[in-house]
């Protein structure tokens, strides 16, 4: 089991590596970038299958009262606490950021300006016609 956890880190590290260098190579990025990120999401779904097998045995312990089980069922809700409390912070502050930054985006000088240019490409336009 551990040798599948290191391994799995090791693979998600490469991947990791090969998606960021694949972005910076536009070639790259345009052949192999859904490859790369099916690999990376079943790397993810198979994390996931490990963590809820973990789970499933933590359960199996606590069902049939195997010494230091509670202590390891109260361990494995403090680290998950720990470790989704703030990715959830960062997440919330990082959509709220985006979606105040975009907004800015497109106020009224933004507006007026795209306006501008769609009229002078009508105007173009009608006089290439005549």
């Amino acid at each position: 089991m551990k040798y599948l956890i290191y391994i799995s880190g090791v693979i998600g590290l490469a991947l990791l590596y090969l998606l960021t260098s694949a972005s910076a190579n536009t070639t790259l990025f345009s052949h192999h970038y859904s490859s790369l990120l099916i690999l990376t999401g079943a790397l993810a779904l198979g994390l996931c299958v490990l963590v809820g097998y973990q789970l499933w045995q933590l359960r199996i312990k606590l069902k049939n009262k195997v010494f230091g089980a509670k202590l390891m069922l109260r361990l494995t809700l403090f680290f998950s606490l720990i470790a989704i409390l703030p990715g959830l912070l960062v997440y919330a502050v990082s959509v709220q950021f985006l979606g105040k930054s975009i907004e800015s985006w497109f106020d009224i000088r933004v507006e007026q300006a795209l306006e501008g240019g769609l009229n002078l490409g009508r105007n173009s336009l009608e006089e290439g016609l005549k």
